[in-house]
């Protein structure tokens, strides 16, 4: 990717200074390293016969079967510095694994905090709806007066909770997609990748919790007396 980016193409020709010798190469093909596998890569790889005549030290990797116990791997590394004392031995399982327990960690941060700001959202929803709980009772009785029933009443309070849901899902859903976007585009600079499911998670959250606040207020307005209203009380 990298080449294409600096307007090189195949057949070009680049001149790398090694040790103060100038060597210069022809681009055969171009190649994408995916520098998250930590195995050996490097940007460029030249011929064998290249650099031969370059002092150079020699990387090897060894890799162990999944499961393979902590004590062997130590073995091995003992042998080898006691066979080749000039040997310096890396275990890259180790750095790995210490890099996924960090991530893990953010993540579970990150979900703490996400919920945290769910649990704000409710208790600010649940006071906006509690603030209009006398006017939402008044127009109960004075629609059961005039005659409406109440499985009419509850799909009207449940039509208009669904509706503030799904504004609500959409704002939240289009809030997110934009920051996550601009963060992975200037931020961080990797692929921006959008979820499906996660945005179909983030919709049916919203509208499952407006819906349960809703069903919650609807129950209370039912259940509210027509006398003391009709007699301006």
């Amino acid at each position: 990717d990298t080449g294409p980016g600096l307007g090189l193409k195949i057949g070009d020709t680049l001149t790398v200074n090694v040790l103060g010798r100038n060597v210069e190469a022809k681009i055969a093909n171009f190649r994408k390293i995916d520098w998250e596998s930590l195995a050996i890569n490097f940007v460029m790889v030249f011929s064998p016969n290249t650099l031969t005549g370059a002092p150079h030290r020699v990387l090897v990797t060894l890799e162990y079967p999944k499961g393979t116990d902590s004590a062997r791997e130590a073995k091995l590394i003992q042998a080898l510095s006691d066979r080749f004392p000039l040997v310096t031995a890396i275990k890259v399982g180790d750095i790995v694994e210490a890099a996924k327990d960090l991530l893990e960690k953010v993540m579970t941060a990150i979900r703490m905090t996400a919920g945290v700001t769910l649990l704000i959202g409710a208790l600010v929803l649940a006071g906006a709806v509690a603030a209009t709980q006398q006017r939402r009772k008044y127009q109960a009785v004075l629609y059961k007066t005039l005659g409406a029933t109440r499985g009419r009443i509850v799909r009207a309070e449940l039509l208009e909770f669904a509706l503030l849901g799904v504004a609500v899902a959409a704002f939240a859903l289009a809030a997110g997609v934009i920051t996550a976007w601009a963060l992975c585009k200037w931020a961080f600079e990797v692929p921006f990748v959008f979820s499906g499911l996660a945005a179909a998670e983030t919709v049916l959250l919203a509208l499952a919790l407006v819906l349960g606040v809703g069903a919650v207020a609807t129950w209370r307005v039912l259940s509210a007396k027509a006398a003391p209203y009709l007699r301006g009380e």
